[in-house]
């Protein structure tokens, strides 16, 4: 019915093959309508998150140990505010998916170390996990996207040291 739609879909179709979970985002996309826009988020925190999540975990101190992963953690916010715009086009415009990041990698270990998190176990992560997720996001600042919150400054105005 060429209905306009943007859906999620991950950083994670960059390395695909590494997990079933990057298999199935890379099936949608490919299997996608024209007029059938990708969002590849990658790690997304803040307010409403999964404290599950990693960034979750530092603040409330549920944290097992951290990895030398490099991440491209985007705040909700800033989700919100790409799509909001990606809403605002003509999604015939629009190209078939787009990366939603910050366009900045940062070392787990590293967060862990702002966040108060000294002395803890460090591993190279799991292998069907892709070494750096780091979004390269040349082609939403191209229709006027910027993201605005920055996951070291949050981490600092949300944790104690411990």
């Amino acid at each position: 019915n060429n209905i306009p739609l943007l859906y999620a879909s991950s950083s994670c179709i960059h390395n695909w093959w590494l997990s079933p979970y990057g298999i199935s985002k890379k099936v949608n996309e490919q299997t996608a309508f024209d007029h059938q826009v990708g969002l590849r988020f990658t790690t997304v925190y803040g307010d409403g998150a999964r404290d599950s999540m990693l960034i979750g975990k530092l603040i409330d101190g549920s944290i097992g140990y951290l990895t030398r992963h490099v991440r491209d953690f985007v705040h909700v916010s800033d989700v919100v505010d790409a799509i909001v715009l990606l809403m605002s086009k003509d999604i015939r415009t629009l190209k078939p998916a787009y990366d939603i990041g910050t366009g900045v990698g940062n070392v787990v270990e590293d967060l862990g170390k702002i966040a108060g998190w000294e002395g803890i176990e460090v591993t190279d992560g799991d292998p069907c996990e892709a070494q750096d997720n780091t979004a390269d996001i040349s082609e939403m600042r191209a229709l006027g996207w910027e993201p605005k919150v920055k996951v070291d400054e949050y981490l600092v105005q949300r944790t104690v040291p411990h």
